[in-house]
């Protein structure tokens, strides 16, 4: 299991050693480190800050609102002073727009008002739309970054964050369990957060760590230095699993699972020999498979119906 590709879940082991001064280098530190920690290991992960998004799209929204209401002003206004160049304002854009036609009325400054608005307005209604919709860490992966960040052996090139998102002044840090639900995996995908990933794929890489990792080399604390050396002095605790091998094994046991519940109806329903009973176990086999797949899948609801149709 090679550490030349970045994992989606490197495994911890236990509280990392502390710094010598051999570790010391004159490599990043503070944030360039822990983006290049981020690059290496893709355990990324940020805050979406969905209420204030979800603020600035009301601002935004509370001011297209106010210029629209200025903008039909502005028209009933021009519509009132009987002037003809105004009056055909609705049906030649020209006069709306020329200033020397259209002297002492806004209501062309208040169109390009709502169109610089509107943009703004739609960028982040889009911009929202999208973040919101990325993969997002499980409670384990947000507990393993947060213990990354705050470990003592990272003193050296993490442990002087003075600022309020990680060093958790004047509130909770950025990866605390009251932000758990506010953040955004950075290299994640949906696929590696399901139910199945979660209490069968990652238990069972964990066992085979158990039984493997003192076979297997823990990740340099200066990521660009040479290999660790003998005394360990300048590694993490954490072990790196190759993303091809964890996704091999997700897909591996997502093909076991998924293959159980027909293998088993076949194999019963073949020994049965009462219809009545065929028929109830077919009926029992059809909903567990439904389960299964809403279940342990990210199955859209009409891949469900086709699914369980066939």
């Amino acid at each position: 299991m090679a550490a030349e590709e970045a994992p989606p879940h490197p495994v911890s082991d236990g509280e990392p050693k502390h710094p010598t001064a051999a570790a010391k280098s004159s490599g990043p530190k503070g944030y360039p480190f822990l983006a290049h920690f981020w690059s290496q290991t893709q355990t990324g992960m940020a805050r979406k800050f969905k209420r204030l998004a979800a603020l600035n799209i009301l601002y935004l929204q509370a001011e297209l609102s106010h210029l629209e209401r200025e903008l039909e002003r502005q028209r009933r206004r021009d519509l009132e002073t009987g002037r003809r160049e105004r009056e055909d304002c609705d049906w030649n854009w020209l006069l709306l727009s020329e200033p020397a036609l259209h002297r002492g009325s806004r209501q062309w400054e208040v169109a390009l008002e709502i169109r610089e608005k509107l943009g703004e307005y739609y960028s982040a209604l889009s911009q929202y739309s999208r973040v919101t919709a990325l993969a997002t860490p499980t409670e384990k992966q947000r507990k393993e970054m947060f213990k990354i960040v705050g470990s003592s052996s990272l003193n050296e090139r993490l442990g002087a964050f003075q600022s309020l998102d990680l060093a958790g002044i004047e509130g909770p840090a950025a990866y605390d369990g009251e932000n758990a639900h506010d953040l955004v995996l950075l290299d994640g995908e949906e696929e590696e957060n399901d139910f199945l990933s979660t209490w069968l794929v990652e238990p069972l890489f964990r066992a085979v760590h158990c039984l493997c990792k003192r076979h297997k080399k823990t990740l340099r604390k200066d990521l660009e230095s040479a290999p660790p050396t003998a005394s360990g002095g300048n590694d993490f605790g954490v072990h790196l699993y190759s993303a091809y091998h964890y996704d091999f094994v997700n897909r591996i046991v997502g093909a076991l699972v998924g293959s159980a519940t027909p293998l088993a109806s076949m194999v019963i329903l073949y020994s049965v020999q009462d219809p009545s009973v065929k028929i109830g176990l077919v009926c029992i086999f059809t909903l567990l498979f439904c389960l299964a797949l809403s279940t342990l899948s990210k199955a859209r609801r009409i891949e469900v119906f086709a699914a369980t149709a066939a």
